[in-house]
């Protein structure tokens, strides 16, 4: 999943490196721009408009995410498109937490999550935000034998 602003030319270029690497990418647009070198000031923008977006503030409240909820019927399509032991989930800055909240469906086994950013940390509550409501978590159902192992990385 990309990052502020959009699917820009350097997300499409690390997508095509992960993809020669001999993976299937799926690359959905959840916002912002499309196939172009970005500046400063275009993720600022971006950012500004996902800043007063309903979906932004739903990241840190505990609930459901239409772009989440999305996202992991992707996840479900994939693995039921091409198989195999499952599918990983990349998430960058703004779209960072969604890996995490993807990990709740017992296809997804390589979630990273690469300098998650939201919900921004600014109390608290906020720093232990998921983008999944609590009941969501409660009911996630046992995977028997599964070892899920993720990466995180913040900057």
């Amino acid at each position: 999943m990309h990052e502020v602003p959009g699917v820009s030319a350097e997300v499409i270029r690390f997508a095509r490196k992960v993809a020669n690497g001999g993976f299937t990418v799926y690359m959905p647009h959840v916002f912002g721009v499309i196939g172009v070198l970005t500046t400063e000031t275009d993720r600022m923008k971006e950012l500004a408009k996902l800043c007063i977006g309903r979906q932004f503030h739903a990241l840190a409240e505990h609930r459901s995410n239409p772009i989440v909820d999305w996202l992991r019927a992707l996840g479900r399509h994939a693995m039921d498109e091409l198989g195999g032991p499952g599918v990983g989930a990349v998430g960058m800055c703004v779209t960072g937490n969604f890996a995490l909240t993807m990990t709740l469906d017992p296809w997804i086994v390589a979630p990273v999550m690469a300098h998650p950013s939201c919900p921004l940390p600014i109390t608290p509550a906020k720093v232990a935000a998921i983008h999944a409501t609590r009941d969501g978590y409660k009911c996630a159902p046992a995977h028997p034998g599964r070892r899920l192992e993720g990466i995180g990385a913040a900057f």
